[in-house]
């Protein structure tokens, strides 16, 4: 039979241990949970089960607004990258141009031999092609930091909002077998 739902920390554990998770599942399979629940609970153990649920959802309104942090992280975020992208569109396009501005200024006949004419723009080219090396592993960067950073909150968010349905779910079978038993003894 497994621990008495006093023995658990929180309603909603003793609950997803005891009868499973609601979430998905049909309006059929849930009536069959409630009638388990009605067989397993005395009324006064269904009221407090329906105490604790009920200050469990309020626990999680009074911290909802924590919610808006990551909200607000992955905000900034998305307005960073595309901010990030043209500022290194920019640059790549100033360092070329500035590449080819150089080669163009470079008058050959100036130098008297062609192999120090060819050394520098080497040199040119290199420190180029190094400057684009660090943007290139910092946009690297900076775009994996970017997909972790929604699959993270992602995966928090789909816990956060599958246990809060399932808390609603299980408040609500509570409060039908409540009303059954109100209206029963009212019969009776």
């Amino acid at each position: 039979m497994g621990r008495r739902y006093s023995e658990y920390v929180s309603s909603i554990k003793y609950f997803k241990k005891r009868y499973g998770n609601l979430n998905g599942k049909t309006i059929t399979y849930q009536n069959k949970i409630k009638e388990l629940i009605k067989v397993h609970h005395t009324h006064d153990e269904v009221n407090d089960l329906f105490k604790k649920i009920t200050t469990d959802l309020e626990i999680n309104e009074s911290t909802k607004h924590f919610i808006g942090i990551p909200n607000i992280i992955l905000a900034s975020l998305i307005a960073f990258i595309p901010t990030f992208v043209l500022a290194y569109i920019t640059s790549k396009t100033t360092s070329l141009f500035q590449y080819a501005n150089k080669l163009l200024e470079i008058n050959l006949k100036e130098y008297e031999d062609k192999e120090a004419a060819l050394i520098y723009t080497k040199e040119l080219h290199e420190s180029v092609d190094g400057f684009s090396e660090v943007y290139n592993i910092f946009f690297y960067y900076m775009i994996c930091f970017f997909i972790i950073s929604i699959l993270i909150f992602g995966a928090g968010y789909y816990s956060f909002f599958r246990k809060k349905s399932n808390i609603y779910l299980y408040r609500m079978i509570l409060e039908e077998i409540i009303s059954e038993k109100a209206k029963e003894h009212n019969n009776s």
